[in-house]
This record gives structure tokens, C-alpha cells and sequence, in this order.
């Protein structure tokens, strides 16, 4: 009996093992691309982001499978014991040898995690903010550098906005 639990632990440390190398393949993969994906950004290399961003949906389809494979493993392991909370928590009391290293580039994980979470965020601050830019050039453009006619504070003036908009018309 003892044999077989000791076996079923070896069966699961191998496992996360497994997950975790492969896990830690595609976070790095993806904090290359972004650091790619970020450059072409700020230098508007526009013609570049396609490939990048086909890269990317690759890397997040792998990436989203990994986690599917954890919730498996997690599921199997709460069936051995219930109060399983995590991949941590369980490596922290598995009795195995190798379970320590195991946390150890499960940890790895963890913090490559926060690095993407990180760079997508300065990503969707600078892709929001060139927007936001590239959407004040229009208006410029399209009004010949004066404020859009709808934006008028006084609303009660004759030429504030279109017949369309305006009531007072």
C-alpha cells in the first residue's frame, strides 16, 4: 500500500514536472515577444504586428491549454486529498525528494506570471494611449485644428452643433 502511494506521489510530482517545464517555455517565449511586440509599437512598425500578433494568439492558445492541464492535475490531486488549496501548497507536504525542486520552478511559474501580467499592462497603457492620440490627430485634421463643433459649451448658440444634433435648430 505504502509502495503504491509512494508511487502515485512520484506519478504526480512528475507531472507538474512536466507542466511546469513546459509552462515556463511558453512564459518565456511570450515575455520575448513582447519585448518584439512593445519595440514595434513604439516605433510604429506597423507591418511587423501581424506576424507578431499571430505569434502571440499562438503562444496564448498553448499557454491556455497549460493552465487546463494544471486544473486537471489540481482536480486529480484534490480527489487524493481534499484539501488540496494548490499545486504549492500540495508540493509543500508531498513526502517525494524531488517535490522540492519541483516547488521551486513552480514558484518560477508564479513569477513569470506576474512579468506577463506586467508587460501586457504597459502594452494596454500604450496601445490605449496611442489611440487616444491617433484619435485627437483625426479631430484636428477633420476640423482644421479647432475644437469639434459638438464640444461647444455654449449650447444655446446657433452654430454650437449640426441641425442633426441641435435642437435649437
Amino acid at each position: 500500500m505504502q509502495d503504491a502511494i509512494q508511487q502515485l506521489h512520484a506519478e504526480f510530482v512528475r507531472q507538474i514536472d512536466l507542466w511546469q517545464a513546459e509552462t515556463i517555455t511558453i512564459q518565456k517565449e511570450l515575455l520575448a515577444l513582447y519585448v518584439r511586440k512593445k519595440a514595434d509599437l513604439t516605433a510604429a512598425q506597423f507591418e511587423t504586428m501581424s506576424g507578431v500578433i499571430s505569434q502571440e494568439q499562438g503562444l496564448l492558445a498553448r499557454y491556455a491549454q497549460q493552465h487546463q492541464q494544471r486544473e486537471k492535475i489540481l482536480e486529480l490531486l484534490r480527489r487524493l486529498d481534499p484539501q488540496t488549496a494548490s499545486l504549492t501548497s500540495w508540493l509543500k507536504v508531498c513526502p517525494m525528494v524531488e517535490a522540492g525542486d519541483v516547488l521551486a520552478r513552480v514558484q518560477q511559474v508564479h513569477a513569470y506570471n506576474l512579468q506577463l501580467r506586467e508587460k501586457c499592462w504597459s502594452m494596454w497603457i500604450l496601445a490605449n494611449r496611442s489611440q487616444q492620440v491617433y484619435g485627437e490627430m483625426v479631430e484636428l485634421i477633420t476640423f482644421a485644428g479647432k475644437k469639434a463643433p459638438t464640444y461647444d459649451q455654449d449650447f444655446s448658440s446657433r452654430h454650437s452643433a449640426s441641425s442633426f444634433l441641435d435642437a435649437s435648430a
